[in-house]
């Protein structure tokens, strides 16, 4: 805006200076006039005085020449006043433009200033414009790579929640399994508790005798058959009164699903004689030949399935009384029927793998 302003006003001062020069033209035509009428007064003056001093003009003709001679002089001194005041506006314009050259002169240096600062400013803009082209091609690969890694984490997402209902369906598999084995449970307390009094009715007069021991806790049921009904001293083979016993509980046995029927045999703590060694080097081996011999009886005559059966020997090292009395090692020296669910999660992987 200051280059615009300055602008006119260089545009005023030519103006001006086409004035003063119109002035200049004006008062030298002015000048040519009254020199041109002073020429023509001169002529006529001379005229009347030529004639006065021939005496040959009229008294009529030198009055009208006189009146012309007065007309003029009054002409000459208008155009002389008119001549003064032109002069003094030619002054005055001369003054003026003077003024207004400098004005101008002043002004040509700030529009060389205003040049030089607006190149400044256009330097000063290219670098700016360089600087935010620079700016918008960083910001173009900045949100080139935040969509670029927005995209990944989409795709990651997604497959995170396809990890995540898959999951989600695996674990409302294993609920609906782990629900199905608890609902077996549940089942086999029941079906134990049934078994349990048809033990107790079926032996009742051995566990009166104190032969036999049954207990049940919650899903667990144990049969404790002393050895003296089973087996003779320091052997393995089942009496006739043991099978008459496990024919009876096998008859019960028998019918039971999903349960695990675990035979344990135990002994005191008294060391095999040097005359059984040869047979059964320790207690170990003694335990775990009884434990064998029950099940291969429940298994080859009552039928019992063999893959819920197992034997397990475990000498002297599982004691239900103390070894310190003799009725204690009578009591510690037994064949322990031990029923039981089959394991939950053996049961569960089974059926993931199935």
């Amino acid at each position: 805006m200051e280059i615009y302003a300055y602008h006119d006003g260089l545009a005023n001062i030519y103006k001006s200076k086409q004035d003063s020069c119109f002035i200049k033209i004006m008062m030298t035509k002015i000048i040519r006039k009254v020199g041109s009428e002073m020429r023509k007064i001169s002529l006529v003056l001379l005229v009347i005085l030529c004639f006065g001093m021939s005496a040959c003009v009229s008294t009529g003709k030198h009055n009208i020449l006189q009146g012309e001679a007065g007309r003029y002089q009054q002409e000459v001194k208008l155009l002389g006043n008119k001549a003064v005041e032109l002069t003094d506006m030619l002054k005055q314009s001369k003054s003026k433009i003077d003024s207004l050259l400098n004005e101008k002169s002043d002004l040509e240096s700030e529009v060389q200033s205003l040049k030089s600062r607006l190149e400044d400013i256009q330097s000063s803009n290219a670098q700016l414009q360089d600087v935010i082209n620079a700016r918008d091609s960083e910001k173009d690969q900045i949100i080139a790579g935040l969509t670029s890694c927005k995209t990944d984490y989409e795709d990651q997402l997604a497959q995170k929640e396809l990890e995540i209902q898959k999951q989600h369906n695996e674990i409302n598999k294993l609920q609906k399994q782990i629900d199905d084995v608890l609902k077996e449970k549940e089942e086999s307390i029941k079906n134990m508790e049934i078994t349990y009094d048809n033990l107790m009715s079926n032996l009742k007069n051995e566990i009166q005798d104190g032969q036999i021991q049954i207990t049940q806790l919650q899903d667990k049921l144990s049969v404790n058959i002393v050895e003296k009904i089973m087996f003779d001293t320091g052997k393995a083979e089942i009496k006739p009164e043991g099978k008459n016993v496990l024919s009876r509980v096998a008859a019960i046995l028998k019918d039971l699903s999903g349960q695990q029927i675990r035979i344990e045999g135990h002994t005191d703590n008294v060391p095999i004689g040097k005359g059984l060694q040869k047979t059964y080097l320790s207690n170990w081996e003694l335990s775990t030949a009884r434990a064998t011999n029950v099940v291969r009886y429940l298994v080859e005559t009552h039928g019992l399935d063999p893959k819920a059966i197992s034997a397990t020997g475990y000498s002297e090292f599982h004691p239900v009384e103390t070894n310190t009395t003799g009725e204690g090692k009578a009591k510690n020296r037994r064949i322990e029927i031990v029923v039981i669910p089959v394991d939950v999660d053996r049961v569960v992987k089974s059926k993931i793998y199935e």
